[in-house]
């Protein structure tokens, strides 16, 4: 991976102009507000540096290759079913020297029957539950063209192996590789907590503490009690089946709320939500049984260990690693 020249050069003139058109916007409003400052004004600002710190550490490719350092640590014992490409030595700001990675994209899955299709879709779920609960290092571009599947024979000694040879057997086994890792998430203590209490919330469809999770993220609100009102008449219409088959208009309609409302939540919990929302769409085509927020109910009331015991070893059934 190559950095184009003058790239960086071109991204820091445009935040410059950016923040000239934000700072002057802010100096008409005091001017029509006669000196007073207004609640949009300090959420461009704001949303300008949320956007600014992700893109200028993507641009230095250094800090992609320690994220691949960092989840190639985290999948250590998942390796024979999640694998991340590997840098090399070869890494500078402008160069990206990594491992070649075969295998079709997880998109070429998504429209035909395939007999991996289901235990791909449980393979992504799993992994991205296992970023978010227990490594706090989350994929935040997750899309299908950011995943390969590879078919693997079992691996030679493992039980696996020795079941396929005695029956004869031509086992595959699916494996991903989770490449573009330049876009990464973590969350504060603080912020995990709140986001355990949203989807907590969401689970249980209700509007009001809904609302109230939301705001816990804001820095300040032009109307919470509209906002409240707003929410739990999106939720009291809707029935629990309804959460569980279009999880992502909903969430769309929530979103939605939220901009109306000029509220402003912090980038890494957006990600988070839209990371979560883009696996349910793609994990749903590979498996249309699977729902990630039901997922996500077996694991909110308990500690993080035991959720993520819950999740990986009991939901939707365990794999070894030793295949």
């Amino acid at each position: 991976k190559v950095r184009h020249p003058g790239v960086k050069d071109s991204i820091e003139l445009d935040f410059e102009l950016l923040n000239f058109l934000a700072a002057a916007s802010e100096r008409m409003v005091r001017f029509w507000n006669k000196g007073k400052s207004s609640l949009a004004s300090a959420q461009i600002k704001e949303s300008l540096m949320q956007f600014g710190a992700p893109m200028r550490e993507q641009i230095d490719l250094r800090s992609e290759a320690r994220h691949l350092d960092s989840f190639a640590q985290n999948f250590k014992w998942w390796w024979a079913r999640v694998r991340f490409p590997l840098p090399s030595a070869m890494v500078t700001e402008d160069i990206l020297v990594e491992t070649f990675e075969t295998g079709d994209h997880i998109s070429d899955y998504l429209d035909k029957e395939s007999e991996h299709n289901r235990s791909l879709a449980n393979l992504g779920l799993k992994t991205y539950l296992k970023m978010l609960i227990q490594d706090n290092l989350i994929h935040a571009d997750l899309h299908p063209g950011n995943i390969l599947v590879h078919l693997d024979s079992p691996r030679e000694g493992s039980f696996m192996k020795k079941v396929a040879d005695t029956l004869g057997l031509d086992i595959e086994i699916p494996r991903i590789v989770l490449l573009d890792v330049g876009m990464t998430t973590r969350l504060t203590e603080a912020e995990q907590g709140n986001l355990v209490r949203f989807f907590d919330t969401l689970t249980r469809m209700d509007g009001h503490h809904i609302a109230e999770s939301i705001l816990s993220f804001a820095e300040a609100v032009d109307d919470a009690t509209g906002f409240k009102r707003e929410m739990r008449a999106l939720f009291d219409k809707l029935e629990p089946e309804q959460l569980r088959k279009n999880t992502q208009e909903i969430i769309g309609d929530m979103m939605d709320t939220i901009r109306e409302h000029n509220i402003q939540i912090p980038g890494v919990v957006s990600n988070v939500i839209i990371s979560t929302v883009v696996l349910e769409g793609w994990s749903s085509k590979l498996d249309p049984s699977i729902r990630i927020l039901e997922s996500l109910k077996q694991f909110l009331p308990e500690s993080v260990e035991e959720r993520l015991r819950t999740v990986i070893e009991r939901g939707h059934g365990g794999f070894s690693t030793e295949n």
